[in-house]
């Protein structure tokens, strides 16, 4: 490649994908670096061409075929280096996106690598079509988060990247002795669309790049019983948390912290830490783990609060579970108007792989009961 008068060599390897605008286009996701400060941030061959998306004057796009396009970014100069030629150029044979898997991690977007974009205002989504559980008493808050990567070299739209979410809490309206609730935090959709000037918007399917929590700043889930009388609210004899198709940090000296409020004391232990003769990171997918809190005597633990250290959501239908089972107060006849309340701290992150911390949301629902 030529660049300001110095040829800067490459060699690539790439894995071949369906684009997720047109079928028929391919994406090309390299698995190699290249050793200079250039990094490829698009490529395909695209056997459908638009183009508004494409630098090309318009009578050269109707005498190609096909169109293969690179697209390298220059980190240090924040210089963009595209390439769009004939693909019958390469002298390799036609190919089609039909042939290959479709990857909700390789994108026919890109700007979201190379810009900082901005916060659109949380926006209300319509409800997700997915049912939580056939139970009597669940409630829920919704999560929403909106970003917005303008166009910075005219290639005409915008990216706008939404991720909503959820937290559960579900239990039922009677609740005796050991009856078990939980509370979840869960991505229910995702979009990401083009915005034309004009007004249009095209929807592509795929992963946006919204995350919840980060590996070193992780989402918390607390269950409180409380009554707004501390001496007539039920108490929590044991947790457990796990998660589903959340992603896991692979290494490090880590723990996952699970804390509880007993009387009106607190204590804090740590499940796991570097003292367990392990360096890995727990798996808590999909494999819960009990914690007993309750011991016998007066102390009795009011609230649990989950910090998932090194675990973070990306994916539709990914969440962190953290559930209890109840204790009833036998030392009060009150058995009605008991409430339980879930809250959640969402650490929301953006750009590129999810470094940059856009904002911090906390949410809350809760549950009204009766004891049996």
């Amino acid at each position: 490649m030529q660049y300001q008068n110095n040829r800067v060599p490459f060699n690539l390897e790439g894995i071949l994908y369906q684009s997720h605008l047109y079928n028929e286009n391919v994406l090309i996701e390299f698995q190699n670096t290249l050793e200079n400060e250039f990094e490829v941030v698009y490529s395909s061959i695209l056997n459908h061409t638009d183009q508004e998306h494409l630098f090309l004057k318009p009578k050269d796009v109707k005498a190609f075929d096909s169109v293969f396009v690179i697209t390298f970014f220059n980190h240090t100069k924040r210089d963009l280096v595209t390439f769009e030629f004939d693909y019958k150029l390469l002298g390799l044979k036609n190919v089609y996106g039909t042939e290959f898997e479709l990857d909700d991690n390789v994108l026919d977007v890109w700007y979201h690598k190379v810009v900082e974009g901005e916060y659109i205002e949380e926006k209300k989504q319509e409800e997700p079509k997915f049912s939580i559980l056939s139970v009597n008493n669940p409630n829920h808050a919704n999560i929403a988060v909106t970003y917005l990567y303008k166009d910075p070299w005219n290639r005409g739209y915008d990216e706008e990247h939404s991720k909503y979410g959820r937290l559960n809490l579900v239990g039922s309206s009677i609740m005796g002795d050991t009856h078990t609730l939980y509370s979840t935090v869960q991505i229910t959709g995702q979009s990401i669309i083009l915005v034309y000037p004009d007004g249009r918007r095209l929807s592509t399917s795929g992963n946006s790049q919204i995350w919840f929590g980060q590996f070193n700043n992780p989402i918390s889930i607390s269950i409180v019983t409380a009554t707004g009388t501390t001496g007539i609210r039920d108490f929590i004899k044991e947790s457990r948390f796990y998660s589903n198709g959340a992603l896991k940090n692979t290494s490090g000296t880590i723990s996952l912290d699970f804390s509880y409020g007993v009387g009106p004391l607190s204590a804090t232990v740590n499940i796991w830490s570097s003292t367990n003769k392990s360096t890995a990171v727990p798996d808590i997918d999909g494999t819960p783990t009990y914690a007993t809190l309750y011991h016998g005597g007066t102390n009795y633990p009011g609230n649990s609060v989950i910090n998932f250290n090194n675990y973070r959501l990306h994916t539709v239908d990914s969440f962190l579970y953290t559930g209890i089972k109840l204790g009833v107060n036998t030392a009060t006849s009150t058995t009605n108007g008991k409430r339980i309340t879930a809250h959640a701290r969402v650490p929301i992150y953006v750009n590129g792989n999810g470094t940059t911390l856009l904002r911090t949301n906390n949410y809350e629902t809760s549950i009204s009961y009766r004891n049996q």
